[in-house]
């Protein structure tokens, strides 16, 4: 998912075209909703290719232990475990922070 923001080429493109669906400056954000819409795809697919994506790289094991390998200390700990509950929180939907 990318996000047109105002004043970029692709927003500009996207607003000539009559593809956004808003202009709700508060919905610009990769992780809330599809913000346009293309003739290719349709927002279920994307949004089910997003969720996709981040299984398969952060719920990756060899990811994982990477990531647990760089842990120094409690506030990397507290900073590893917050990204991961916002990562389980979008694969599946909800809000968990």
């Amino acid at each position: 998912m990318t996000t047109p923001f105002p004043g970029s080429p692709l927003f500009n493109i996207l607003d000539k075209k009559g593809l956004l669906l808003t202009k709700d400056w508060g919905k610009y954000d990769i992780y809330r909703e599809q913000i346009f819409r293309t003739d290719e795809l349709n927002r279920d697919l994307v949004l089910r290719m997003f969720k996709k994506a981040y299984r398969e790289l952060y719920f990756n094991p060899k990811y994982i232990w990477n990531k647990v390998k760089t842990l120094k200390n409690t506030k990397d700990i507290k900073v590893a475990v917050g990204g991961a509950f916002r990562i389980v929180g979008r694969v599946l939907g909800v809000k968990c922070v």
